[in-house]
């Protein structure tokens, strides 16, 4: 879903596990999540994300004999670079030459492994959340809650003339009677999803006989939809929501109004039955 960027920073810096949404800076965040369920939902699975992170990353062994090699590389850098013989000498300071090499020689030992052991695990952290995320499945009902929050968020978007500035990617969906308006692009308004295309159906409350029509568009691994709109879309609350594929995108439509009937009369008419091939 879409916020403000500042919430959704202030979510992402919270540490799992911690304390952090107690504090006086977190207020407005808490106030938000208390009204808005979604952005709730999204904190948790921002939590969930770096617990399981950390946990991966605590599973990140050593590579063997990296001691080995670092007390090598440090040898051979101390004997390629002598002290030159050509400095002063101080005859009147006690001799700690010797204690001075060894310091010289062994401080930077536990630094090199510390540094070399941090670059294994944020290697081994990148190649492990870039494979999260690329090998994400989602479910039919993930993707259905995603998509109430996304219309909730459209109040906030700036709508594109689609006559006159249609998307570049991501085109709408061949083989429906129902037509797009405008539309709005989301950039990656969910964890591990990429950009999601916004169409409105409607133009105006009134033109069709019901509050609002949204058909989603964007490309994830989705399991178990159907090829085509389902015939018999579950309505609850007001609200019509049905998810299909085509070709390589995901669909997902929401329809709004209190009115049963009209969300019924509307589906079936411009998703069902008259519905062709792509």
């Amino acid at each position: 879903m879409t916020w403000e960027r500042h919430i959704l920073e202030k979510i992402e810096a919270c540490r799992s596990g911690s304390d952090d949404l107690a504090s006086p800076e977190m207020a407005d965040v808490v106030r938000m999540m208390a009204e808005d369920a979604c952005l709730a939902n999204h904190q948790q699975r921002v939590e969930e994300y770096d617990r399981s992170v950390r946990a991966a990353l605590d599973r990140v062994p050593v590579p063997s004999g990296l001691e080995t090699r670092l007390l090598q590389i440090v040898d051979q850098d101390g004997s390629s670079n002598p002290v030159s013989s050509s400095l002063p000498i101080e005859t009147d300071l006690p001799d700690t030459r010797n204690s001075h090499s060894d310091q010289r020689r062994w401080r930077p030992i536990p630094i090199a492994i510390g540094l070399a052991t941090a670059a294994c695990l944020i290697i081994a952290g990148t190649i492990l959340i870039l494979q999260m995320m690329a090998s994400q499945v989602w479910s039919i009902a993930q993707v259905k809650q995603e998509a109430i929050g996304w219309t909730e968020a459209l109040e906030h978007i700036v709508w594109q003339d689609i006559s006159t500035n249609p998307p570049a990617t991501l085109e709408f969906p061949l083989g429906m009677r129902a037509r797009p308006w405008q539309w709005c692009r989301l950039r990656e308004p969910s964890p591990g999803m990429g950009d999601v295309i916004a169409y409105d159906l409607l133009g105006s409350p009134s033109r069709f006989g019901i509050q609002k029509g949204i058909l989603f568009v964007f490309r994830a691994d989705v399991t178990g939809l159907p090829a085509t709109p389902p015939i018999r879309p579950a309505i609850t609350q007001g609200r019509l929501i049905a998810a299909w594929h085509s070709g390589d995108r995901i669909c997902v439509l929401v329809l709004r109004d209190a009115n049963t009937a009209a969300l019924q009369n509307f589906y079936k008419r411009e998703f069902t039955g008259s519905v062709r091939s792509a």
